[in-house]
């Protein structure tokens, strides 16, 4: 089709060049209009190449020769100066006619790299932008589609051709053509002799062929990995496909190869980093249960063996002493329960809070009125402002938050190391911290003391559970809050929750 276009063109051009020369000639009396010809040869050569130029130039310099030379109507010529004229005529419209084509063929070679470039920025944009390979397959085929000579492509996963699975098709409303036949495309690994090969496919050997056109198949490798395979369709069978879309086939699989790897190699790590979180977590919750289980027990057990054996002659004061113990221990074992359970059902989201207008005073001077034999008697001062509004929490949580703060800043210090418990109004919401001046937390260890059984390095001589601190944070956000720790004015830690607050009665 191109060639008929081509020598059209070649004729219509020749047939003007000759119609303006003749006007020239005999209305304007110009002696020699013999260039009007060359831009009928430029013309041929912008438009349909070199081939045709060449013919343009040879045609020019006949009819030239046969229609304005003397003696016209015959291709003999009288004159050497006219002789000279037609080779130069030849030779003008030759050298122009190369000169064009070159022109014009660099100029294509331009757009389709430039379009190919393109391309392939999409390619990886996509790729690069999607949150998973599999989900950025799609607009790989279409770009594909849009930006080569395959009117559809598709791509499928699997180790063989046979247990491939299509994950992503420029036409999706129709299943992919197949056919036994196909084209492979041929690479090794220096990629300096990449080339198509026509293969037949034993595995749909005996499944009917597509419709017409030609499938051509890249092989989806990265590293020693196979991930599949892309496939395109031309209509066209004429030779193998253009450099530019084997090239853009080519890094199109294996870009999308290589985006795949990394996602696998992402969830290995992903697997592995479960599994040693997984074991640090097994391994605390033992030593809970080996240790801050243990301790309380044993303390119960032997203050229990103390009031059974008759042995022992205690006073009043003393039994009273040793069931106040035991009924302290029992609290302790109560409170690591409960830690373990909210902890549970923080994870598994069944945490509902019961939102409501809460006093900040009412609310702390209740955590204090409970823990006070927990505390041991220690003195925790408080600060309340009465212009600080009521907060919007859940009471029973609110409770829990403070008195984890307060057990956890009375665990790590010393018992002459102050504890303060202060609230403030910022902005729409209520700050509640809970500082102390016990030795504080390392920068390093600052950022995960709201993970769950993390414990601080040199955090004093007390030991806990490593959960206080990550119910905290989680209870808090439940109730749309927000937690933070830095250090404390006193010298140790200071934990600071923020809260919504109520708005004032009207």
């Amino acid at each position: 089709m191109a060639r008929f276009t081509g020598a059209a063109l070649a004729v219509g051009s020749l047939a003007f060049a000759t119609l303006v020369t003749y006007a020239l000639k005999t209305w304007a009396d110009i002696d020699n209009p013999s260039s009007v010809y060359l831009l009928a040869v430029a013309s041929v050569a912008f438009a349909s190449g070199t081939m045709a130029a060449v013919a343009t130039a040879i045609g020019s310099f006949v009819l030239y020769n046969f229609l304005f030379v003397e003696p016209k109507f015959s291709l003999a010529v009288a004159e050497a100066q006219s002789v000279l004229t037609l080779l130069l005529l030849l030779l003008v419209g030759v050298i122009v006619g190369r000169l064009t084509s070159l022109g014009r063929d660099r100029a294509a070679q331009a757009a389709r790299r430039e379009r190919e470039a393109r391309a392939l920025f999409a390619i990886t944009r996509a790729l690069a932008s999607s949150p998973s390979t599999e989900a950025a397959l799609g607009a790989v085929v279409e770009r594909l589609v849009a930006e080569s000579e395959v009117d559809r492509a598709w791509i499928a996963l699997g180790p063989t051709t046979v247990r491939e699975r299509v994950v992503a098709d420029s036409d999706p409303s129709s299943d992919p053509p197949v056919s036994s036949h196909h084209a492979l495309l041929r690479r090794d690994p220096a990629e300096a002799d990449a080339r198509w090969v026509r293969i037949h496919a034993p595995s749909v050997a005996r499944r009917p062929a597509s419709a017409s056109g030609e499938v051509l198949r890249v092989e989806m490798v990265a590293g020693e990995e196979t991930f599949g395979s892309l496939y395109a369709r031309r209509r066209e069978r004429a030779g193998n496909p253009t450099i530019e879309t084997s090239r853009l086939l080519s890094v199109a699989a294996d870009q999308s190869a290589q985006a795949l790897r990394r996602d696998r190699l992402a969830r290995r790590a992903l697997d592995v980093e479960v599994a040693e979180r997984s074991d640090a977590a097994k391994s605390a919750l033992l030593d809970l249960v080996s240790h801050e289980l243990r301790t309380p027990l044993a303390a119960i057990r032997a203050s229990a063996g103390s009031l059974a054996d008759r042995s022992i002659k205690l006073t009043d004061g003393e039994r009273h002493d040793v069931a106040e113990a035991i009924d302290v221990e029992v609290m302790r074992l109560n409170r690591l329960v409960e830690n373990l359970l909210d902890m549970s059902r923080l994870q598994a989201g069944r945490v509902s809070p019961d939102i409501e207008v809460i006093p900040l005073r009412d609310a702390i001077e209740s955590v204090l009125e409970r823990f006070d034999r927990t505390l041991g008697g220690r003195r925790v001062e408080t600060n309340v402002p009465d212009d600080v509004p009521p907060v919007l929490a859940d009471a029973t949580y609110l409770e829990q938050v403070i008195a984890n703060l307060i057990e956890n800043a009375a665990r790590y210090t010393p018992r002459e190391a102050p504890i303060h418990v202060t609230a403030a109004s910022v902005g729409r919401g209520v700050d509640i911290c809970v500082e102390d001046g016990g030795p504080g937390v390392s920068d390093e260890d600052m950022g995960r003391i709201f993970e769950r059984f993390f414990r601080a390095r040199g955090r004093g001589t007390g030991s806990g559970t490593g959960l206080g601190l990550a119910l905290v944070k989680g209870l808090v956000e439940t109730m749309n809050g927000s937690v933070s720790a830095a250090r404390s004015g006193l010298g140790g830690l200071a934990i600071r929750v923020h809260l919504p607050a109520a708005e004032p009665p009207r």
